[in-house]
């Protein structure tokens, strides 16, 4: 396991990787899981650095019950905590 922050991991892949070549607009999926919602704090933070502006839409994996609560609760987050739509 690095050492290194997973900020920076990300960073360094998305660079080497050339994910987001240019700057523009960055679609996540966001289930509300803690893999997603990570995903979405770590590119929340490296967004200004890379140039993109996020848009994050609920993914329903259709394998949870209360699942539609679920997408209220990460519109919610995503709103208030990010300021995104």
């Amino acid at each position: 396991m690095s050492d290194t922050p997973l900020v920076e991991r990300l960073r360094d892949h998305v660079r080497a990787a050339r994910l987001f070549p240019e700057p523009g607009l960055a679609l996540l999926a966001v289930s509300g899981g803690g893999d997603s919602l990570a995903m979405l704090d770590l590119f929340a933070t490296l967004a200004p650095e890379l140039g993109l502006s996020l848009l994050a839409v609920h993914a329903d994996h259709g394998i949870a019950t209360g699942s539609a609560a679920a997408a209220v609760g990460v519109e919610r987050q995503v709103r208030l905590r990010y300021g995104l739509e």
